[in-house]
């Protein structure tokens, strides 16, 4: 307190958003009046762009499992093809409809959620709820998945599966990631390549 007063440090400690992002740190440290305004006005609201190649998705591995069923959310409902297909997306995500926009966005808050795990479960029961709509809930959205293009095996496989798949954009098949590399477009794209 030697260098201010009581009027400039918020009464409660909080959590600094560029120590969650840099380190993912939840900590909580004394902090301006202004600052506690600012974390506050924005705590809900989806302003956290996590790119795919992000350094924090390294320190938390439950950021990456957020992002991976936050892009299969994304996916899912691309694949819905029926009329209530927003309607039926916004009644199960509600306030987090914006998992729906193509770039992971996040709040403060769900970084906070992630953090102490309380947020994943809700995040698996969306991704249940879109999958379920899709393979067994609506005649319109059906969606049967295929079989791998390159080793033909029976496996069913499904293209929001990012772990497990890889949906070829050129060709528009899809493959398990062992046998992607060998799959048809990619041997003609190194071929061209001098």
């Amino acid at each position: 307190m030697r260098y201010m007063c009581n009027n400039c440090v918020a009464e409660e400690y909080s959590i600094v958003p560029a120590f969650i992002l840099k380190y993912w740190n939840f900590k909580k440290f004394s902090i301006s009046k202004k600052a506690k305004e600012v974390i506050t006005k924005w705590f809900e609201k989806p302003i956290i762009l996590i790119k795919s190649y992000d350094r924090l998705l390294k320190k938390s591995m439950l950021l990456e499992e957020a992002v991976v069923l936050k892009r299969k959310i994304h996916k899912i409902f691309d694949l819905m093809k029926c009329e209530k297909a927003e309607q039926v997306a916004l009644s199960i995500l509600g306030d987090y409809k914006y998992l729906l926009l193509k770039e992971n966005l996040f709040s403060l808050k769900d970084l906070v959620e992630i953090g102490n795990e309380s947020l994943m479960p809700k995040l698996y029961s969306f991704f249940i709820k879109f999958e379920s709509h899709i393979l067994k809930d609506c005649e319109i959205c059906l969606y049967k998945g295929g079989i791998c293009n390159c080793c033909l095996k029976d496996e069913i496989l499904y293209g929001y599966n990012f772990e497990k798949v890889f949906l070829c954009n050129n060709c528009n098949k899809i493959y398990h990631l062992d046998c992607s590399n060998v799959h048809p477009c990619k041997i003609e794209q190194q071929s061209f390549k001098f």
